[in-house]
């Protein structure tokens, strides 16, 4: 099974921030988008789960934009959580916001990953504030990821995390790639591109194109 995401030509005031771009995402497969900072990789990402001229094919039949991002998450590199809340709270928000029916389902995915990331029950009554921003991410993480979609987006996932967390994630993300799902993340760190990127593309010159 195969998805086609395009994304159109973007531009700002006038300047061309990307090019029209394409992306090819296969099952249980990861693909890494590189470039120098300021290249549009948080923007193509972006666009993807929020633009309203993004196009999606599934096996070249076009699909229906809204039924594609109920099957996806975005977690950008500073989660947008609430500080006043507990870390259940947070769960239960997104859980609400999502309109997600089967519970008893999401609430078992949130405690297998909050084994993983060893996140108690105990940090999950604290109120954010008292929170690390890697356990701010591994929240927003568990709290996405157990809606059981297909497609996952991270950007610069390891970037403000520890050696610790960082393998930790790493982990969840394999796990969560050998159910068959998809990862389009964006990193500058060699370690995981390489480890971690099937596929890997580059934006050079506002043109998104496959290195690998």
């Amino acid at each position: 099974m195969a998805y086609k995401i395009q994304v159109p030509k973007l531009q700002f005031d006038n300047k061309i921030v990307l090019n029209a771009a394409s992306i090819t995402i296969e099952s249980g497969k990861s693909y890494c988008i590189t470039g120098a900072n300021g290249s549009g990789k948080t923007t193509f990402l972006n666009y993807i789960i929020t633009g309203v001229e993004t196009k999606v094919h599934k096996d070249k039949k076009h699909i229906d934009l809204l039924d594609f991002r109920r099957s996806t998450a975005f977690i950008p590199n500073n989660p947008p959580i609430f500080d006043l809340l507990t870390g259940w709270e947070n769960i239960q928000y997104i859980r609400a916001l999502w309109k997600i029916k089967d519970e008893d389902t999401y609430i078992q995915n949130i405690k297998m990953y909050c084994n993983l990331f060893e996140l108690s029950q105990e940090v999950l009554n604290n109120q954010v504030h008292t929170y690390s921003l890697g356990m701010k991410y591994k929240l927003f993480l568990i709290s996405m990821i157990s809606r059981n979609i297909d497609f996952l987006l991270l950007d610069e996932p390891f970037t403000a995390l520890d050696k610790g967390s960082q393998q930790e994630i790493y982990k969840v993300l394999i796990k969560f790639l050998k159910k068959g799902n998809s990862l389009i993340f964006v990193t500058h760190i060699e370690e995981f591109k390489n480890q971690l990127g099937d596929y890997i593309y580059e934006i050079r010159n506002n043109t998104l194109s496959k290195l690998q």
